[in-house]
């Protein structure tokens, strides 16, 4: 009892200030905004854009319906903005002594206004970033320190220091050898052959007959 100790104030008296003449009282505080500069103006639409979500989202919760004046914040952030106070006139806010305290009270929600008034804010707010791709977790391997030439890749060994000349004649070397085990390998399946077949004809039937026979003539 006895909470309201003085009745709604309008603040169009001086002590609240006056929305300007000539336009609606929306129209004129947000005329008032946009002459800020947005270093000043992006902050105080972010604590405006709040009390307004507040009361959106509690419309029939007196806490969230009003306002302190003087609230540290509210003092560094938004009242030194001129249309600061007035975009909240616009919505229905009222001032107000609460127990000896100067408040502005939303006394009747309206929903389109309060919705302007937030496509309004954020109609003003700065877009957001894109958010930059995550770093490649691929680690691409290092370099080599000097370069392998054309010929000592194509010969399957590192090179670094020895001239094109000199691979080339390793190069020549190496196959001469091959060749040399493969004549070898095949000089050796060639006497295996030769030797192979010498002991088949000896251990033949023809061979043993051959051999009989002459024993007899002899005796």
């Amino acid at each position: 009892a006895g909470r309201l100790v003085m009745a709604a104030l309008r603040l169009s008296s001086p002590t609240y200030g006056a929305a300007p003449a000539g336009s609606s009282s929306f129209d004129a505080a947000t005329a008032q905004l946009v002459e800020h500069d947005d270093s000043v103006l992006v902050p105080a639409l972010k604590v405006l854009r709040q009390l307004i979500r507040n009361v959106v989202q509690n419309p029939k919760n007196e806490k969230y319906r009003t306002v302190k004046v003087a609230n540290k914040a509210l003092e560094k952030k938004l009242w030194p903005l001129a249309g600061t106070r007035e975009l909240l006139v616009s919505l229905g806010f009222v001032g107000m002594l609460v127990d000896d305290e100067s408040v502005l009270m939303c006394l009747d929600v309206n929903s389109e206004a309060f919705s302007a008034a937030l496509e309004f804010i954020e109609s003003r707010m700065p877009a957001p970033s894109s958010p930059q791709p995550p770093p490649s977790s691929t680690t691409p391997p290092p370099a080599s320190d000097a370069p392998r030439s054309s010929s000592s890749r194509a010969g399957g060994a590192e090179a670094v220091g020895i001239s094109a000349e000199e691979v080339a004649r390793r190069q020549v070397a190496m196959r001469a050898v091959e060749a040399e085990r493969r004549e070898q390998r095949k000089r050796a399946v060639q006497e295996f052959g030769s030797d192979h077949k010498g002991k088949q004809r000896a251990k033949s039937p023809a061979g043993k007959m051959s051999g009989g026979g002459g024993a007899d003539g002899a005796g």
